[in-house]
């Protein structure tokens, strides 16, 4: 959420920010995929990254520009 308070975009939180020790986090894909599979926070660090021109608009009426 860091990336939205630098741009001064609002971030909602209700019960605040959750703590994430990123040593212990991993992203679990299921469901509709060929494969399942957990990736660890390096992992997905490691990954190949893309830039995208776009503008991401939320439900609650913010948007802002990203490129």
């Amino acid at each position: 959420m860091s990336i939205l308070k630098d741009l001064r975009v609002p971030a909602f939180k209700a019960g605040g920010m959750p703590v994430i020790d990123l040593g212990n986090y991993f992203l679990f894909v299921g469901g509709l995929v060929k494969e399942e599979k957990h990736f660890s926070w390096q992992e997905i660090l490691a990954m190949p990254k893309s830039r995208v021109n776009c503008r991401p608009t939320s439900v609650s009426g913010w948007s802002v520009r990203a490129d």
